[in-house]
């Protein structure tokens, strides 16, 4: 087996978001796989509470852990990114949740065999971290229908129904949705838009559907997306052309750059970090350059 970088050999803890769509089920399976690869646990944490979660890994860090293993979705990977960046501490990530969307970005396998080949015969690379006010999100932030829908969509949707489930509640949260004015300032260039949604990446994929392919972790700034209109059926238009693999209009979405981010809208609107309504707007983002150490597949060339 090979341990991955600055990890103790054979040693790591698994915490588990039980309240994640797949947790509750794999969890002993997961820790069963890992032991038959030869990991000693230093705790194994099955979290009913998703509260718990960044307590019990700042704890595990605190305590020497070098290896942690985190399973759940991008917002248990957001809650606890806090806790490890800018450490002496190697990430492994089991895609457990709905989206899934920063393990898409790693191309960490879905299956939870594939995901453990991943922790344990992969390699250990350093990616960016974005940042809004203090805390920090592995993923993406978004403005518009993606935060009404985080906000609103009942649990047993998203449990049952899985990526579906979001966008069957979206239909029913289109009926009340306003477009918004926002200003976008990147690295103190300002810009002005009527906007039907905004987006803030670091990985490449939103909702569980690649949004980005010129966002990349390792790129040392994050890609700020503006979907522009007023009317509802454009914000369709343009998740419709996304689920169907397909590029945007190229007069709908405005993408720009940025290390640093400030983003006002009128009137004040909802932020969805990483799949979970955290903060409102106005914000105020930035890159943490190479702040995670996480296990990628040993094929990813363009990882380092």
């Amino acid at each position: 087996m090979t341990a991955p970088a600055n990890a103790s050999p054979r040693r790591a803890v698994l915490v588990v978001n039980t309240k994640s769509r797949k947790g509750r089920h794999l969890f002993k399976d997961a820790k069963r796989l890992l032991g038959a690869r030869g990991v000693t646990f230093d705790g194994a944490y099955s979290v009913r509470n998703p509260e718990r979660l960044p307590e019990i890994v700042r704890e595990a860090v605190a305590a020497g852990s070098e290896f942690i293993i985190v399973g759940g979705g991008d917002g248990t990977v957001s809650s606890v990114v806090d806790h490890v960046a800018h450490k002496a501490v190697t990430l492994g990530i089991l895609p457990l949740g709905t989206a899934n969307c920063f393990a898409r970005t790693l191309t960490v396998p879905f299956d939870l065999e594939g995901a453990i080949g991943v922790l344990l015969d992969g390699k250990a690379v350093e990616v960016d971290l974005g940042r809004v006010g203090t805390d920090l999100f592995a993923n993406a932030l978004a403005i518009g229908m993606p935060s009404i829908v985080n906000q609103g969509i009942p649990p047993s949707l998203k449990k049952y129904f899985g990526r579906v489930g979001y966008a069957i509640y979206g239909l029913v949260a289109l009926m009340r949705f306003r477009p918004f004015r926002c200003t976008v300032v990147t690295d103190g260039e300002s810009r002005e838009f009527k906007a039907l949604e905004v987006r803030v990446v670091n990985g490449s994929f939103l909702g569980g559907l690649r949004v980005a392919d010129d966002s990349n972790v390792e790129s040392e700034d994050m890609v700020v997306q503006v979907v522009q209109g007023t009317k509802r059926r454009h914000l369709v238009e343009t998740w419709l052309r996304s689920m169907a693999g397909r590029p945007p209009a190229h007069q709908r979405i405005v993408s720009l750059r940025g290390r640093r981010i400030r983003i006002e809208t009128e009137p004040s609107e909802p932020v969805s970090v990483d799949g979970e309504v955290l903060a409102q707007t106005p914000i105020e983002c930035a890159v943490e350059r190479q702040a995670l150490r996480v296990m990628v597949p040993a094929d990813r060339a363009d990882l380092n």
